[in-house]
């Protein structure tokens, strides 16, 4: 067994959320046996960011002011940002921005090793799948610089492992529970096909569902992990499409969702559970 199969990520740790106004900025810690010259390298260096982040980089990110390309890795369609480094201060401080979003590391020397902060700005609804991405990544980046790489791990490919999944339901109950958006709609089952129409052609050859797991009976279960607030239903379809595996076949789901979808379906929906188990008949 390799070292990559052996990889098992410990438990969700180390991160908190700071909430200004509606920006929400996901903070994790990471501990590192390494000094701050070497793990600057490694987020900077394109070759280095290959080997464990979820971008790719085209030019050093070492310099304040250079402008450079940043490739998001395993998205489902190309994803390439145009960005600036804000602030490069080697090897104690980086920021620039990915996909629109701010990123800042801070880079601490505590004894022999380094301190690792990083400061990303996201979207709410992404926080727990952006802290068990970045845990895996930062758990890669250790085993790199220890020069036992096991491969970068991102994207859709990552969210199929069964320890990102663990840490995505882990910080959704520690850090986006702590955060309730006040809204208390009353939920139902709500199998009216008509509401679903909006959300894609339900019964054409690619519905935008994902599979999660086919069970011996010929059930296929659809579940989305981590979003476990009022949110939009067409935002999390688009999502679990993006992200995992596109059925190839018609398929009929249930989901539950609240009697304002049909009365204001472009308000936020509250979802009971996102996925629930496919109809019986799989055609």
């Amino acid at each position: 067994m390799t070292d990559r199969e052996q990889y098992s990520p410990g438990p969700a740790g180390g991160a908190h959320i700071e909430k200004d106004g509606e920006n929400w900025t996901l903070v994790l810690v990471k501990e590192l046996r390494h000094p701050p010259e070497k793990v600057w390298q490694a987020l900077t260096d394109p070759a280095n960011l290959r080997e464990w982040a979820p971008f790719e980089a085209d030019t050093n990110l070492g310099t304040a002011r250079v402008t450079l390309k940043l490739a998001t890795v395993g998205a489902p369609t190309q994803q390439v940002t145009e960005t600036t480094v804000t602030r490069a201060e080697a090897p104690q401080v980086l920021e620039y921005k990915w996909g629109g979003n701010a990123i800042r590391w801070q880079l601490e020397a505590v004894g022999a090793g380094t301190r690792l902060t990083l400061w990303h700005n996201i979207d709410r609804r992404f926080i727990s799948m952006g802290a068990a991405g970045w845990h895996i990544c930062l758990d890669v980046l250790e085993r790199l610089l220890a020069g036992k790489p096991i491969g970068r791990m991102v994207g859709a490919d990552v969210m199929k492992f069964g320890g990102w999944q663990r840490l995505n339901a882990e910080y959704a109950k520690h850090l986006v529970s702590k955060f309730p958006t006040g809204h208390h709609p009353r939920r139902r089952k709500n199998r009216d096909r008509a509401n679903f129409n909006r959300l894609g052609q339900m019964g054409s050859a690619n519905p935008p569902l994902a599979v999660h797991r086919l069970y011996d009976d010929r059930h296929r279960q659809l579940r989305f992990y981590g979003i476990r607030e009022t949110t939009r239903l067409d935002s999390l379809f688009a999502i679990a499409s993006s992200f995992l595996d596109v059925v190839n076949r018609p398929v009929h789901v249930r989901v539950a969702v609240c009697r304002q979808m049909a009365r204001a379906p472009n308000r936020p929906i509250g979802t009971n559970t996102m996925v629930n188990k496919a109809n019986k008949r799989v055609r």
